[in-house]
């Protein structure tokens, strides 16, 4: 099975492979699929994602503006929008987050460390 954006063609396997690494970072279905599109195929539309049945047409805009948000994706002023993400920027900024999750977490875990040490040293 082939999923066709635009004049580009991407083997399903390799799709749902990025797809599934998206998720692990926490994103939805419908944004990981597409996102894996729109990183693979480098630019493309909201109908363009539609079409090729990777999000309802109902819900594409509302992940890609939630992508964008996120700021996974950006997008073109002109009509009809078209929106681009490159793969590395992705990987790299999805990273970052989940980096800055595990300080949150260490910094959390060394004030429960010291709020024990207080208590024992009473």
């Amino acid at each position: 099975m082939e999923y066709v954006v635009g004049k580009n063609t991407w083997d399903f396997y390799e799709i749902e492979s990025l797809t599934r690494t998206f998720e692990k970072f926490g994103l939805r279905r419908y944004e990981s699929n597409a996102l894996a599109l729109v990183c693979k195929s480098g630019e493309c539309t909201a109908q363009d994602l539609s079409e090729y049945g990777v999000i309802p047409i109902t819900k594409t805009y509302q992940v890609l503006y939630g992508l964008q948000d996120k700021d996974l994706l950006s997008s073109t002023l002109q009509r009809p929008k078209r929106f681009s993400a490159k793969l590395d920027e992705v990987l790299d900024k999805l990273l970052s987050k989940k980096r800055d999750t595990v300080r949150q977490y260490e910094s959390e875990a060394e004030k429960a460390r010291q709020v024990v040490v207080q208590v024992q040293a009473v």
